[in-house]
């Protein structure tokens, strides 16, 4: 069962007793804060719920904040080069199109339209390929110290280890699901900690589905139309149906990378108010 912290302000939030000691060593719980425990229902200071271990070393927590900019910045030309990517594939679909049917605007000079439209794509998939990667590396960063900063804190929902996050990122059939496990670990520890317990995992459960999407239809798409080592044009109906089908997922990948923008926000907003409360400048 949990306890009830009264902390200085007035404020209130459900604890694990276990995890009491812990919070007043990393400073988020006052020592003359009140704590009602729940099998007498009395209120007493924290200081006098449990003796000191001896040789303790103090939790080692670090705030997000930093880090939720740079994911910011890198998920918005995330955003821009995705809104980029569609437009370039539409494009691309429209003038393949046009020169199989033989629009006579497009298909007197079809090398040098065929050649623009290559130059396109390139360029497009050049500037996704940047700012996807700079997304990843500060999403790796953001939640490598979020997940330590709940194992630091013995938060029992923290079961992941922090290299794990993102190395399942990298693992064969287990990148479909276990780096949403991680996720949702630091957002259940996050959230409970901070005094909001039930938080709705709604976000998280639409953000991993559409990403899933993402990676599945692209896989099939990439092969729509085209064969041999470098993707020769086989069938141009089914290679524009794939460049169509590829502009409409950038845009759910812009949706995906709105709500993880989301995410991120919350668990750094829960965890600065532990930071709050222990007096250090989140």
């Amino acid at each position: 069962m949990s306890c009830i912290v009264t902390y200085s302000d007035g404020t209130t939030a459900s604890v694990d007793p276990s995890e009491l000691r812990r919070l007043m060593d990393a400073g988020i719980v006052s020592p003359t804060d009140q704590v009602t425990l729940p099998d007498t229902g009395r209120a007493i200071p924290a200081q006098e719920t449990a003796a000191k271990p001896k040789d303790e070393a103090r939790p080692d927590l670090r705030t997000l904040s930093a880090r939720r900019v740079r994911f910011k910045y890198a998920a918005i030309a995330f955003i821009a080069a995705n809104l980029f990517m569609a437009f370039s594939n539409l494009h691309g679909a429209q003038v393949i199109d046009k020169l199989v049917d033989g629009d006579e605007d497009y298909y007197r000079y079809p090398e040098e339209v065929a050649n623009f439209v290559d130059l396109h794509q390139s360029t497009a998939g050049i500037v996704y390929l940047i700012t996807l990667t700079l997304c990843a590396v500060f999403y790796s960063m953001f939640f490598f110290r979020a997940m330590r900063n709940m194992r630091q804190l013995k938060a029992q929902e923290a079961e992941m280890h922090p290299g794990w996050v993102i190395g399942w990122n990298f693992i064969p059939i287990a990148f479909l699901f276990k780096p949403f496990s991680g996720v949702r670990q630091i957002w259940q520890a996050s959230q409970r900690l901070s005094g909001h317990p039930h938080k709705e995992l709604s976000l998280l459960r639409w953000w991993w589905a559409g990403w899933i999407i993402v990676i599945i239809v692209g896989r099939i798409t990439s092969r729509i139309g085209v064969s041999g080592v470098f993707g020769e044009v086989t069938n141009y109906e089914l290679y524009t149906l794939g460049l169509k089908i590829d502009a409409a997922m950038s845009i759910l990948l812009v949706a995906t990378t709105i709500m993880l923008m989301k995410i991120i926000k919350r668990v750094n907003t829960a965890q600065s108010q532990l930071f709050a409360l222990s007096g250090k400048d989140s």
